[in-house]
Formats: structure tokens, C-alpha cells, sequence
């Protein structure tokens, strides 16, 4: 629905940008006005975290494929432990994390291009929050496609979250400017682009890191927090610090959460497969209380598989 303003038969002044009539929309001020402080901190968060990726890789050839163990590790999200283990936090953490150079390449260049005119329209209070549901979220529809379809599915990057800014976009487009807005169809185009490539990709057989799951599940909300924003004051400069603050918080604690599990839990950074093969090793060595618990982790993520009731069975038989 278009909520723009009545206008003079004049239209709009011919030097204001879709950026300003957004922001008139909104309620708020001129949006190139102001600067995009949140979107500057997330560039340099992922950067920082591409960074310690590539320290605890120790490897060159982690530039092109970061290690799973290393992803896992830092917080990637792998469906089977998300849901059977309850590791929440990396819903968050993943949108922090990048498998390649070129994948975070990508996303940032994105990022930069879309992220900052929409803050400085929409204000640092009201695009924090919505960055940030809309990559966790993102992650959530991920993970659920990859539970209920079985799939080994390790996912990670900021897509998500930045297809929330695509959605968000895209409504703002249609309320500043109505159905002919050429932001909202250039945004639309991009969200066709991304299913297009995934769609193309899989006909292939191609490997492709592209989670269409999480990136339409984050323009998803992105568009709804874009719909739910309402005409009124601008955001304080102390709304603005809060929004920021909060998510640093946020953020930082997801991150702290999923050290202290890995401290925790010798098989937090161990897909099924690599459980599975530990919990054997153990077991022909004759080490039954590390079978045991190998064993257990396993089946917390594969509960009913095959290969891993046999194993379940041959404990038994060997060591009870």
C-alpha cells in the first residue's frame, strides 16, 4: 500500500532523492543526510571474523574453502545440531561466518551497496534490529529445510540478513513510491537473480553456496519489519546508540556461547559422519567409556539411523 503523502501538482522537487522520500514517508529526516553507522560495524564484524577464520584455518587454501571443523566451530549452522542439541546461538553467529573469499567478497560488496541508504533513510534504531531477525530467521528456515529433508546441511554467511535489507527495500519502494518504483522492482529482480542462480545450479549438479531457504526466509521478515515501521518522530541519537549497543551485546554473547559449548562438548565441532567414525574407532580399540559417549553424540543428531543402531548393538554385545 502506498502510504505516501499528498503532494503539490508540482511533484517532488527534482533534486530529492528516493533516499528523502522514503525518509518523508517514514516520517524521518532526509535520509542521505545521515551516515550508516551500523552497516560500517557489520562490514568490519564480518571482516574481523573472515580474519579468525583464516588464523584458526592454518591454512592458505582456507582463502578459498574455509575447513567445516573450523566453520563449526566458530559458530556455522548445522541443521542436525541446531535443532537435536539446541544450539540456538548459531542462528546468529552463522550470518558473522563466510566459507570463502569469494563468498564474503560477494555479500559485502552487497552489503555496501544496499545497506547504507536504507539505514540513512530508515535510521541505525530501526535497521539494527531488523538486520538481525531477519539473518536469524533466515538461519531458522534453513535449518528446518534441513532437518525435515534429512539433508547434511552446514550453512553460514550474511545473505540472509542482507536479503532482509532487499525486502525491507523493496516494501520501502512500494510505500515511498507505489508499484512503479524503481527501487522495489530493482530488488525484486535481485531476489528472481538469487533463485534463478539456485535453481540453475542444482539442475547442474553444480555445488553452489546459495541457500535460497534462508535467503527468502530473510526478505520475509525483512519486508514485514519494513511494513510494520510507522510515520512519526525520527529515532533519538540515544535510540540509535541503544540499537547499536544491544546488538553488539547480542551478537558478542552468540559468539561467547558457542566458545564455551566447544569448551564444553568434545563433539560440538563433529558432523555425524565424524562422530560416527570416532565412536567406532573407540570401539574396536576397546575403549568402552569413550564409545559410549562418542555413541551418544551420534545418535543426539541421527537418532534412528541404520549404522548407528548396529554400532549402538555391537557395544552392547562387546562391552556390557
Amino acid at each position: 500500500m502506498d502510504e505516501r503523502p499528498p503532494e503539490s501538482s508540482a511533484g517532488p522537487a527534482p533534486d530529492e532523492g528516493l533516499g528523502a522520500r522514503m525518509a518523508r514517508a517514514l516520517g524521518g529526516p532526509p535520509g542521505w543526510m545521515v551516515n550508516a553507522p551500523f552497516t560500517r560495524a557489520v562490514v568490519w564484524a564480518n571482516v574481523a571474523v573472515y580474519v579468525a577464520e583464516l588464523f584458526f584455518s592454518k591454512s592458505a587454501g582456507a582463502v578459498a574453502a574455509t575447513p567445516a571443523g573450523v566453520m563449526l566451530a566458530m559458530g556455522a549452522n548445522y541443521a542436525a545440531a541446531t535443532v537435536a542439541e539446541h544450539r540456538y546461538e548459531t542462528l546468529v553467529t552463522s550470518c558473522f561466518l563466510h566459507f570463502s573469499i569469494l563468498h564474503i567478497g560477494f555479500n559485502l560488496y552487497a552489503l555496501r551497496q544496499i545497506g547504507p541508504p536504507i539505514e540513512r533513510s530508515v535510521g541505525t534504531a530501526r535497521i539494527a534490529p531488523m538486520y538481525l531477525v531477519s539473518g536469524a530467521a533466515g538461519s531458522l528456515v534453513s535449518t528446518l529445510v534441513g532437518w525435515l529433508t534429512g539433508e547434511e546441511r552446514l550453512s553460514a554467511g550474511a545473505s540472509g540478513a542482507i536479503c532482509g535489507i532487499i525486502g525491507a527495500a523493496l516494501v520501502l519502494g512500494l510505500r515511498a513510491e507505489g508499484r512503479k518504483s524503481r527501487l522495489a522492482w530493482a530488488m525484486g529482480r535481485w531476489l528472481a537473480m538469487l533463485l534463478v542462480i539456485q535453481f540453475v545450479a542444482n539442475l547442474a549438479n553444480v555445488p553452489a553456496s546459495f541457500d535460497n531457504a534462508a535467503h527468502f526466509g530473510g526478505a520475509i521478515v525483512g519486508g514485514l519489519f519494513a511494513a510494520a515501521w510507522r510515520k512519526g518522530p525520527p529515532p533519538t541519537e540515544r535510540a540509535k546508540r541503544t540499537a547499536l549497543a544491544v546488538a553488539a551485546l547480542g551478537v558478542t554473547a552468540a559468539f561467547a556461547l558457542t566458545a564455551y559449548r566447544d569448551h564444553q562438548d568434545p563433539f560440538a565441532t563433529l558432523r555425524v559422519g565424524e562422530r560416527f567414525r570416532r565412536a567406532s574407532a573407540a570401539l574396536a580399540a576397546g575403549s568402552c567409556p569413550e564409545a559410549l559417549e562418542a555413541i551418544a553424540a551420534t545418535r543426539r543428531l541421527a537418532p534412528g539411523a541404520p549404522d548407528v543402531l548396529a554400532l549402538q548393538q555391537e557395544y552392547d554385545a562387546t562391552c556390557r
